[in-house]
């Protein structure tokens, strides 16, 4: 019974992650790929009783240095695709 209201299932939910994002991808298709804090890690990078313009300041300035300590670690999708690249262009080059 399951296996025949699964591909609904998994449609409906795939048109429903679609249509909530959709709107915030539309409005800023620049912050598609762009990094984030997660709101726990804001919750922990916030100082007692800071001001809230004071405190967007604070992570604006420490998103570039965010930014360069995490570009120094190889990218998930980039390890991917080695991974799989790397047993088929062996093959050719023997």
């Amino acid at each position: 019974m399951n296996l025949i209201f699964a591909p609904f299932i998994v449609m409906y939910l795939l048109l429903l992650y679609f249509f909530r994002y959709f709107e915030e991808y539309h409005k800023n298709p620049g912050a598609l790929g762009s990094r984030q804090y997660k709101p726990f890690a804001q919750w922990k990078f916030r100082e007692f009783n800071e001001l809230y313009h004071i405190f967007k300041k604070r992570l604006d300035f420490s998103h570039k240095f965010a930014s360069k300590y995490i570009d120094q670690f190889p990218k998930e999708k980039t390890a991917q695709i080695s991974r799989f690249e790397l047993p088929p262009s062996l093959v050719f080059l023997f």
